[in-house]
């Protein structure tokens, strides 16, 4: 009696196995591969504040240790923040913030 009922529960879980099995694809569908950020070059000409604080945004996130380094760089302008930095300095500045891409 006992075997009678493990073999039909075996032979049902057969059944759900394959049903299932034919439902779903043999392969997992591969995830879109992700495309890295665009890279916003900034022309060295036409450098302003607004596009070098993005710059700077995006080689920060790029890698946390550019922080210290955008902080230095604009430190050796004797500016604090990006925004003090000297308006015909900018273009130099931006040549140094391309370095660290």
């Amino acid at each position: 009696m006992l075997e009678t009922e493990i073999k039909n529960l075996t032979a049902a879980i057969q059944l759900l196995t394959d049903a299932v099995n034919k439902n779903q694809p043999t392969s997992q569908p591969e995830a879109p591969a992700a495309e890295p950020a665009p890279v916003v070059e900034i022309p060295v000409a036409t450098a302003n504040v607004d596009g070098l604080q993005s710059r700077c945004l995006e080689l920060t996130r790029i890698d946390r240790a550019n922080s210290a380094k955008i902080k230095a760089i604009i430190a050796s302008y004797g500016a604090s923040v990006l925004k003090d930095v000297p308006a015909d300095k900018l273009g130099e500045l931006a040549a140094k913030l391309e370095e660290l891409a």
